[in-house]
């Protein structure tokens, strides 16, 4: 069926080259009149006509009566060539009309899909809107991960018209006799999109007859570097997650953390599609320096999961990781602990520097931090509190070692224990709290850069 358009096997072949098989699926086309998803749809419907093929057209109605020609347009398109139609209609809010027509198109998007439980919702951008996003991303100082981001595949939203530009597009229509919409706004260049478009666009073509090819391998060699890297940087990195966040402790040596990030970033989106994004932290214990990005590994499939030396670990239920406030992180030399309950038959061993067992607090009630000034402790042995300044004094700790020093306290501020480094100093753990067989025990324990996290 390809005979149908010169350009059907360049498509076809660019899904191969990309793992993707659209045959037997069910599919959403989301189509806007336009020449590129006009063009999509044509290929669809004549590609894969086995495939189930649903047409989804969003009016957003910010041009009046051409937006409701253009409606009526695709829905007798989709009548004219025996495909389903879904139509919506909105009203965007004021301020920044772009951004809220995307977020509303990715919503709907989403819903679809949950609900009729479709495989993939296919767009018609091009290798054109590439170029754009790429450059405005470059503009605005994004990083790897803005430049590369713009990608064939992301989750289930697909773009298999990466490899056309839209000269090819509108040239092969045209030659077919196809209809489809001018939107009359695209000739306005008060939108940065549109000024790059129509002004600065031709003339690059002037001057460098050669730059949109050049641009686009230069896109996907990035893309393809940080893939590559991120394995290799990972290997080498100490990962976890932590509440709503995942930090990665690492000596990068010549990479910035920016790159560190932007390699990351665009490697965990391509290999693991179900990952839920949230905060994280690179810190770059070579330089003392540490840079927070907004993004990164929370959830995979609604489990807590960890990168490991090379691969992705599930967490058990009952294991919890935390670390040192970031504000205090540097100070804490990068101090890594896990909390978990020790199991039945499990018997505390008390001679371990690394490790501290109480009873009796909740997991999801319990505060890691540093030492302040004020901290008092009433501990086994005891029969009043004392301060935690005087027991450092009494014990001869370092000022280094007493950077060190991590408290535990439960969500009243009550301290449970304290936790102090090296070997020779016993940790402590308030009466209360003390280990006992009538409430369950749970050990926490510290992690250094150097150690597995499944050790």
């Amino acid at each position: 069926m390809s005979s149908c358009s010169p350009l059907y096997g360049r498509i076809n072949n660019f899904l191969i080259n990309n793992k993707i098989d659209l045959h037997l699926k069910k599919l959403l086309a989301c189509v806007s009149g336009g020449a590129d998803s006009v063009f999509l749809l044509k290929y669809l419907r004549d590609e894969f006509p086995q495939s189930s093929l649903t047409v989804l057209h969003i009016n957003y109605g910010l041009r009046g009566t051409e937006s409701d020609a253009e409606a009526i347009f695709v829905e007798n398109l989709c009548h004219k060539w025996e495909t389903g139609f879904i139509y919506r209609k909105t009203v965007l809010p004021g301020g920044n009309i772009q951004k809220a027509a995307r977020a509303f198109r990715l919503q709907c998007i989403r819903d679809y899909i949950k609900k009729h439980e479709l495989d993939y919702a296919l767009t018609g951008h091009h290798a054109d809107d590439l170029l754009e996003t790429a450059l405005l991303k470059l503009l605005a100082g994004s990083g790897a991960a803005g430049i590369a981001s713009f990608s064939v595949k992301k989750s289930l939203l697909l773009r298999p018209l990466l490899c056309l530009n839209r000269r090819e597009i509108e040239t092969d229509l045209k030659k077919r006799n196809i209809n489809f919409c001018i939107d009359s706004s695209n000739a306005a260049s008060c939108y940065r999109r549109n000024y790059l478009r129509n002004r600065i666009f031709p003339l690059l073509d002037e001057k460098f007859s050669s730059w949109r090819k050049n641009f686009y391998c230069s896109i996907e060699n990035l893309r393809s570097f940080c893939n590559a890297s991120a394995p290799l940087l990972l290997n080498n990195s100490l990962v976890k997650i932590t509440g709503r966040a995942l930090i990665f402790i690492t000596s990068p040596g010549k990479l910035t953390p920016d790159f560190f990030y932007n390699v990351i970033y665009l490697f965990l989106r391509k290999n693991f599609p179900g990952l839920r994004f949230s905060r994280a932290f690179v810190l770059d214990t070579g330089r003392k320096i540490l840079a927070t990005r907004r993004a990164l590994l929370l959830k995979y499939k609604t489990t807590h999961c960890i990168w490991n030396r090379g691969r992705i670990e599930l967490l058990r239920p009952e294991e919890f990781f935390f670390t040192i406030n970031t504000a205090e992180a540097v100070k804490t030399r990068n101090s890594v602990f896990r909390l978990r309950q020790l199991e039945n038959r499990e018997i505390p061993d008390f001679t371990r520097p690394d490790a501290l067992y109480f009873s009796g607090i909740p997991q999801d009630e319990i505060i890691l931090r540093s030492r302040k000034n004020g901290d008092a402790l009433c501990y086994l042995g005891m029969s009043g509190s004392k301060k935690l300044k005087d027991i450092i004094i009494d014990r001869k700790i370092s000022c280094r070692q007493q950077q060190q020093i991590t408290v535990l306290q439960d969500k009243n501020g009550n301290i449970i224990g304290v936790f102090f480094p090296g070997s020779r100093h016993r940790h402590l753990v308030s009466s209360a709290c003390a280990v006992t067989s009538e409430k369950p025990v749970f050990c926490l324990e510290r992690f250094s850069l150097q150690r597995s996290r499944t050790s």
